[in-house]
């Protein structure tokens, strides 16, 4: 039985690096089709600089091992740990000032969790499937190995697999012929890698070539899914190729491995993995159905972001996992960056960096909100940092960053940082360092006030006039919550608009700096003659902060919002009064009346798509539940509308999304199911991931045809996700005997994959069956088991747990589920149960912010 938790303590990292230094490591892994395990032989190599007087048995690898067969240090055997272990202790008897060389030899489970090293069985043709995914602390599931980030260190690895199987890793690989019907394949060294960025995937996995220069490139994916990667493949390789050309010259520095592959991996449980020379994506971005160019635009983003990741991050590697942000932070800056600069999508780029930003805003704004830079005392920490504020808060600073010191100035920055620190480990400071170097400005306060305060300002705006009228002076008031009184620097574009000949025009465009409580422009503008129909404070999107439009502003943006020329402009105009619904300043209701009204007219599809999905959002969460089916059906029509009048792939595709969405009743999920037959809307045939939405409502609100359509659709897919779309709907019904069937199996199939469980989760739960008291005794059972759940289940399972089964959204009173919360977070013990205490918290703060909009409307 395993003595330790599957933790590592910062602390216990730092006392590893200052014990040893020079760590490489040599595997062999052995696997067999139609089993669950397999055997690994592991030589680590090690200098130890000094052993540890205070303890000499602290030195230790993780690993997470069924059983250990034996370990020999040095020549000497050293007695293996009996039961599955989660650290390997180093006798320090046999260890040795200087060289050290440890073997091991393991049998290991196959994980079923998406992390680890995953198995998967292909229901279309029974074909097996296999890849890791480590970051943050996993690396040990996979082999024993010092599994943090400043311990970087070459990977040799042969893979015994059957014949038929690929092998894929870091770095390049050959293939021999092996004994029993097995392919030995040998894998070149890599680079010194922080051990979450290895790769092994195996199986019959299929593959396309292309290259960029001399650097090899492929595209790898499962046989059932080829079909569909051979029709989308040529983009994603355009991309590849404009994504690498746009990095090293920003950088100055060459795309640092021997080759680029990039792998879709089955039940992924993220968008993609930057492991190097072996990029992970989810198959989510292996089209199936017609996608939408906006959703190509995500996938060209999750592209651009792991490549990013190949310097920073990979090359790179933060110390420890306080740096995760800047890693993250970095990636998702550069690559809409590169989005924008180097392929066809050019400025949209920056209409979608906006969507992004609203993640930090949500999440800047709960009680468990934290500083960018923040304290991670072990890896459990980090799983809690995987976060908007990590990803998208980050970012939007980096963005705020290069309005401070110029593009050129950042980019001078990056290449010295490149150079001064290849193939090594960094902190904070040595990124600021470069920065401060190559655009010549000291950027400590700027560092301290960004990187190490919470929340965020709001920024507004007023005028002052002289007695003719004339505008004489623009000032601009900053504020910040009363948790977080830190008033901070912006360097913002303000934008000033008439309404002209039956036209919004922009009068001029003033590049302001911005601290403090009050900033006073005098005579801001060349054109001073009269006070502007509106002002908006974060012109072209370089601030991170909220936008509080002034009275005449807000005026002239809710009857004109429309004939804003620029996208962005209009999305930044959205975006503030979305913002003020969920501060209760404007009605959720009002709010949605506004979209109905001016969504028809608008003509960029990404802001349309927004549109819609900001009105799903605000519907569920922010209108009152008894008039939830008034609202739902009132987009619901508009969606119909909408579908039969627009004419391009694009709008038709979002309309019917919308349409199946925002189904309010019985008898429109009922006439719904009738456009399956192509009958609903002429020219326009449902895909399949709209049929079997269109059956989970329809099998949501009870409708009687529901399980003829669900075994119509198990039919025409017979893929994974068919049959996880099938778990989802037979999860939905409002049927008290299935309800009670699937909770069952939620809380007690551990053998069942955390891909499928989620997947019954997200039917469990449907806003119009809170009414009937079906789901009632599910929210008294959600309170009773989830502290236990989340010591015993992993972070994989407990997360959808809680968002598919918090009784929240679609609650007619959520005074309860807050009583029921505030008692389970006064139980929860704050230093063991971090995680949970954490999710509880933010559901919380969206049950009061829930409350003080709907009450807004009554």
């Amino acid at each position: 039985m395993a003595e330790h938790e599957d933790n590592l303590l910062q602390e216990e990292a730092q006392t590893r690096s200052r014990l040893i230094n020079n760590v490489k490591y040599t595997l062999k892994i052995i696997l067999a089709s139609n089993s669950t395990s397999y055997n690994g032989h592991l030589t680590v190599s090690f200098s130890l600089k000094k052993k540890d007087q205070t303890d000499p048995n602290s030195l230790f690898l993780d690993a997470v091992c069924e059983q250990v067969q034996h370990i020999v240090t040095n020549g000497n055997k050293q007695e293996a740990p009996s039961g599955k272990v989660v650290r390997i202790p180093l006798d320090a008897d046999k260890l040795v000032e200087g060289d050290n060389v440890v073997e091991i030899s393991y049998r290991n489970e196959k994980d079923k969790t998406g992390d680890g090293f995953h198995h998967f069985v292909d229901p279309q043709d029974q074909e097996e499937y296999h890849y890791t995914n480590f970051e943050p602390f996993y690396c040990h599931r996979l082999f024993p190995c010092f599994d943090q980030p400043d311990l970087k260190a070459p990977l040799t690895i042969t893979v015994d697999a059957p014949q038929g199987w690929v092998v894929v890793t870091n770095s390049k690989i050959t293939e021999q012929q092996g004994e029993a019907g097995l392919s030995r394949w040998t894998a070149e060294p890599t680079p010194p890698l922080s051990p979450y960025l290895y790769a092994l995937m195996v199986g019959p996995y299929k593959r396309l070539d292309d290259n960029y220069g001399d650097v090899p490139m492929s595209v790898y994916c499962r046989s059932s899914l080829l079909p569909y990667l051979k029709d989308d493949v040529v983009e994603f390789f355009e991309v590849t190729k404009q994504g690498l050309k746009f990095y090293e010259d920003f950088f100055g520095y060459k795309y640092p491995f021997s080759k680029y592959d990039q792998i879709f991996c089955p039940e992924f449980n993220v968008g993609a993995m930057e492991n190097p020379g072996a990029i992970t994506f989810t198959e989510n971005y292996v089209y199936r159905e017609t996608p939408t160019d906006s959703r190509r635009l995500n996938r060209a983003e999750t592209l651009l972001h792991e490549m990013a990741h190949m310097w920073f991050g990979d090359l790179v590697s933060p110390v420890w996992w306080d740096g995760l942000w800047l890693n993250e932070s970095f990636a998702t800056y550069m690559a809409y960056l590169a989005m924008a600069e180097a392929t066809r999508f050019g400025s949209r780029a920056w209409v979608d960096f906006h969507t992004l930003k609203r993640w930090a805003y949500r999440e800047d704004q709960l009680a468990t909100t934290h500083p960018i830079q923040g304290v991670v005392p072990d890896t459990n920490s980090t799983f809690l940092n995987f976060d908007g504020i990590t990803y998208a808060k980050g970012a939007s600073v980096l963005k705020q960053l290069v309005a401070v010191v110029g593009m050129e100035g950042f980019k001078r920055g990056m290449q010295i940082y490149f150079r001064r620190h290849e193939w090594g480990n960094t902190v904070i400071s040595d990124f600021i360092g470069a920065i401060e170097e190559g655009a010549q400005v000291s950027l400590q306060e700027w560092s301290k006030i960004w990187l190490e305060t919470s929340e965020i300002n709001t920024l507004t705006s007023s005028f002052e006039t002289n007695k003719d009228g004339n505008l004489t002076a623009l000032v601009v008031q900053q504020t910040a919550p009363k948790a977080h009184p830190v008033m901070r620097p912006h360097h913002i574009d303000i934008a000033v608009y008439d309404w002209h000949q039956g036209t919004v025009q922009c009068r001029e465009v003033v590049s302001s700096k911005i601290s403090g409580s009050t900033t006073r422009l005098d005579g801001p503008l060349k054109d001073n003659s009269k006070v502007p129909g509106a002002v908006y404070l974060n012109h072209n999107d370089h601030a991170y902060a909220k936008i509080a439009l002034d009275k005449d502003s807000l005026d002239f943006v809710m009857k004109h919002i429309d004939k804003f020329e620029d996208p962005l402009a209009r999305l930044l105009l959205w975006s503030s009064l979305n913002n003020m619904v969920r501060d209760a300043q404007l009605s959720s209701v009002e709010f949605l009346a506004l979209v109905r009204s001016k969504v028809a007219t608008e003509t960029n599809d990404d802001l349309v798509d927004w549109l819609i999905s900001t009105s799903e959002k605000v519907t569920g969460t922010y209108v009152p539940h008894q008039h939830k089916v008034r609202e739902y059906s009132k987009l619901h029509q508009l969606a119909l509308e909408r579908l039969r009048s627009v004419d391009t792939p694009d709008k038709r595709i979002m309309w019917a999304k919308a349409a199946i969405q925002t189904v309010s009743s019985d008898a429109e999920a009922s006439a719904l199911l009738g456009m399956f037959d192509n009958t609903g809307i002429a020219g326009f045939e449902l895909d399949q991931d709209m049929r079997w939405n269109a059956v989970i409502k329809a099998a949501a609100f009870g409708v009687p045809e529901w399980e003829a359509r669900l075994k119509v659709e198990e039919t025409r897919d017979t893929s994974d996700r068919g049959q996880r779309r099938a778990a989802t709907c037979r999860a939905s019904p409002p049927d008290a005997a299935l309800k009670e069937e699937k909770w069952n199996v939620i809380l007690n199939d551990e053998a069942m994959s955390k891909h499928m469980l989620s997947a019954i989760m997200s039917g469990f739960r449907h806003w119009n069956q809170v009414n009937s008291g079906l789901l009632a005794p599910y929210d008294e059972k959600f309170f009773a088991c989830i502290q236990n759940l989340a010591k015993t289940r992993p972070h994989e399972f407990v997360e959808p747990f809680v968002y598919s089964l918090f009784p929240s959204e679609g609650v007619p009173d959520t005074s309860k589920a807050v009583q029921m919360t505030e008692a389970l977070i006064g139980r929860l013990d704050e230093s063991k149960d971090t995680f949970i205490k954490r999710l509880m918290r933010e559901q919380l703060d969206d049950l009061h912010r829930m409350n003080k909009c709907i009450k807004l409307v009554q």
